[in-house]
């Protein structure tokens, strides 16, 4: 009797998965021999200890006022906006998360515009597992905001919202919570715009 040949088990073919969002941040990169130089960064901008003394004074006096604007608005101001119903009219209004927080400044530009670029190169982050990436292709659509921490850290939209400082951006939803990074770096400049009350960066 003739056995009729087996025909071998067709292998089950696995199926590669295409790389998610968060492995597209993933920085590819080839540290070039000569680099731009940067000595001039810290004297333009003022790094140096001397200038940081003057500026925490500097710091003290703007807290002062803020807290003096913030009594005069809500002994003046705020009972006329609750007796006109100003609420019921607007919703630009500021709470304190607003007032006393430090501002932002937004980077903001077309697909690899250099935003990227210019803050890791102004962040001494260059070549670096937590810079930012950059390149000709398009990358994945996240508003970055960058922070100073004394070491590095990366936090997802929902970490942020629930900073007294990003509690505003829980009313916009998770859509926007989704779309948002937080990175914390141990840059001179960070540290310095941290403690100085003036500006955290944004980048769209």
């Amino acid at each position: 009797e003739e056995v009729a040949e087996q025909e071998p088990a067709v292998e089950e073919k696995v199926k590669e998965q295409e790389p998610t969002d968060e492995d597209q941040l993933t920085l590819e990169f080839e540290t070039p021999k000569i680099r731009r130089p940067r000595d001039h960064i810290g004297e333009i901008l003022h790094l140096d200890p001397e200038s940081a003394e003057t500026e925490m004074l500097l710091a003290k006096t703007i807290e002062t006022t803020l807290k003096d604007l913030k009594k005069l608005y809500d002994s003046a101001i705020n009972p006329l906006e609750i007796l006109f119903k100003y609420r019921d009219l607007s919703n630009r209004h500021f709470g304190d998360p607003e007032i006393f927080s430090k501002p932002l400044i937004l980077f903001m530009g077309p697909w690899s515009g250099g935003k990227s670029t210019i803050l890791n190169y102004l962040l001494d982050n260059e070549f670096k597992s937590s810079s930012l990436r950059t390149g000709a292709e398009p990358s994945p659509a996240y508003f970055n905001i960058l922070m100073w921490g004394d070491r590095e850290e990366v936090l997802d939209g929902t970490q942020l919202a629930a900073d007294w400082t990003f509690s505003g951006l829980q009313k916009f939803g998770q859509g926007l919570l989704d779309r948002l990074r937080g990175l914390r770096l141990n840059a001179p400049l960070l540290e310095k715009v941290m403690q100085n009350y003036l500006f955290n960066i944004f980048i769209a």
